[in-house]
């Protein structure tokens, strides 16, 4: 009896030691604090249509400002203006606000939760706006996806493109930011706004 005491003794503290060292955290999770770029697997990184920091701008997909210089492409993870969800596992999954340098929150046009809705920026509006709270998983390798409270099956994904005309014959292309199934694999690297 004392050697079957002793195995599951040593088999609970390797457990518990597992689980510890496995969800230590990361210094590139953006959830610890500080503000971050988030870069996407082509190396693009998530910021404001234009580089405005308004009400209703748009996300896109652009090449990355320095990180020292990011206004536009700096997000904060809120740890406290957050709220709890029961999936139907059981499992309980925190949806929290991520917000700009100049504190809009990142949500989606017009509150939509459906596939292909935009992502946007807007005067932060409480839990009763659910589109502005964001989940996160980090993987061991610290990329993550980022899913959307009040569509939990739909992150930050490609949502299409848009261009316009910059300047002596050649056009600009935007590559819009939105809500999808088929989320981007993101990479948090700090950033001062």
């Amino acid at each position: 009896m004392q050697a079957f005491h002793s195995k599951v003794t040593v088999g609970l503290f390797a457990s518990v030691l597992a689980v510890l060292t496995t969800t230590a955290a990361r210094a590139d999770d953006p959830r610890n604090g500080g503000y971050f770029q988030l870069r996407t697997s082509d190396g693009y990184c998530l910021g404001m249509e234009h580089d405005r920091l308004t009400n209703g701008t748009q996300m896109e997909e652009a090449t990355c400002h320095p990180t020292s210089a990011a206004s536009t492409q700096a997000w904060w993870w809120s740890p406290t203006d957050c709220f709890w969800v029961q999936d139907a596992n059981g499992n309980w999954e925190k949806y929290c606000t991520i917000t700009t340098s100049n504190n809009k929150c990142l949500g989606t046009y017009a509150g939509s939760g459906n596939q292909g809705t935009y992502a946007v920026i807007w005067d932060c509006l409480g839990t009763s706006h659910t589109d502005q709270y964001w989940s996160t998983d980090v993987a061991a390798d610290g990329t993550m996806k980022i899913w959307n409270g009040k569509s939990p099956g739909y992150g930050l994904g490609y949502a299409g493109t848009t261009s316009e005309y910059c300047g002596f014959s050649f056009t600009c292309y935007h590559y819009q930011v939105g809500l999808e199934s088929a989320a981007f694999q993101l990479t948090a690297t700090p950033a001062t706004p």
